[in-house]
């Protein structure tokens, strides 16, 4: 086949850039495979690159949305077998690999980002107007694809997509994210570790909980930290990744545990991060749609502390080898107390949840898909 892939960025660090960079990289060899991007690493060469140039204005908002008229003029869909799109950031697709509900992240957005941090008449206008615009395109993808060439990342998006969108929800399949299990692996002797503590000035009888992703006060950042503060003194906080840390330092400040809470910043080599922790906490949002990170650091063998979100259940067995958590920093803090007093309960639990990860593999999504886009072409 020859397959159109419409992403704005691609690269293994993670997310949904990693989604897509392992996707192109197993379906190139069966395929003739193009991708339609601003930017692109970590893929082999066989890839036919298509590069956009990004807006003048440096915005994600606006990023986003140049890339559904970028493609729109740039992809000819009758060239192609199929068209492969991340839900609604094209016009032109015939199949679309959605990653999150755009409609209920709105939701979630008013009901709940903005109490916490109340938006100017400005940004309330803007990011008003884009998740609107965002929701109706996701919409349109799913009834432009049609039965049977919609997917979600996880049984628990579909679900989603099915209530939000009036979509049947058979007509949805599923299709998990994987992980590099060569990669994200147990290695309790990796010399990142004693490096990445030293720097933190951490002992090695302290927890490190980490939390890492983007978009830290939407992923419940804020319930983590004062969890932190409820917390024995042996407990620190790690925010890792790609967001503003002031205001979870004064956040730190008004709770008095700013030395227990460090920052790092986003890295090519995220499985170092896991590797040095001990556990990992992922209060996560209703919106997520999978997960990856919390199915990293569970490859890596680390307990890992997650709401019911994504593929949550699927991951963890609630005390085997995690636990499903609510926005309850005292009920987290006790689970992180715990973890911390029980050195032989974390690896216990670290091993339960390697062995939970193994279920989830990029070659089993890539043939998945392959079915699909096989199976629905035009």
């Amino acid at each position: 086949m020859k397959i159109a892939v419409i992403a704005e960025d691609v690269n293994k660090t993670g997310g949904q850039e990693r989604v897509v960079a392992e996707l192109v990289a197993r379906l190139v060899a069966g395929h003739e495979v193009h991708l339609f991007c601003y930017a692109a690493r970590d893929i082999p060469p066989e890839v036919i690159v298509h590069r956009f140039r990004r807006p003048p204005v440096a915005s994600f908002a606006v990023a986003a949305l140049w890339i559904v008229v970028r493609s729109w003029l740039g992809v000819r869909p009758r060239r192609f077998d199929a068209v492969l799109s991340q839900g609604g950031n094209a016009l032109n697709q015939s199949f679309a690999l959605v990653h999150i509900a755009q409609a209920r992240r709105w939701q979630y957005t008013r009901d709940v980002y903005w109490q916490m941090v109340p938006p100017g008449r400005v940004e309330r206008l803007l990011r008003g107007w884009w998740y609107r615009v965002t929701a109706g395109l996701e919409a349109r993808a799913l009834r432009r694809c049609g039965p049977g060439r919609v997917m979600a990342v996880s049984s628990a998006l579909a679900r989603e997509l099915s209530e939000t969108h009036g979509v049947p929800l058979e007509d949805i399949v599923v299709c998990e994210n994987g992980v590099d299990h060569d990669r994200f692996r147990p290695d309790p002797h990796h010399l990142c570790r004693p490096r990445i503590r030293e720097n933190l000035g951490l002992a090695e009888e302290d927890l490190l909980a980490l939390f890492r992703g983007g978009r830290w006060l939407e992923k419940g950042a804020t319930d983590s930290v004062q969890a932190l503060a409820h917390c024995s003194r042996r407990v620190h906080l790690c925010l890792a990744g790609r967001d503003d840390p002031e205001p979870f330092r004064r956040q730190a400040e008004s709770l008095g545990v700013t030395e227990r809470l460090h920052f790092l910043p986003p890295t090519d080599r995220p499985w170092e991060y896991y590797l040095a922790a001990d556990a990992f906490l992922f209060p996560g949002h209703p919106h997520e749609g999978f997960g990856l990170v919390a199915v990293e650091a569970a490859a890596c063998g680390l307990p890992v502390l997650m709401s019911r979100v994504g593929i949550a259940e699927r991951l963890i067995q609630d005390g085997v080898s995690g636990y499903l958590i609510g926005a309850d920093p005292l009920g987290i803090a006790a689970r992180l107390d715990e973890l911390a007093a029980y050195p032989e309960l974390r690896r216990r639990m670290g091993e339960a949840a390697h062995q939970s990860s193994l279920q989830f593999s990029w070659d089993r999504q890539a043939a998945e898909i392959e079915a699909v886009l096989r199976k629905g072409r035009r």
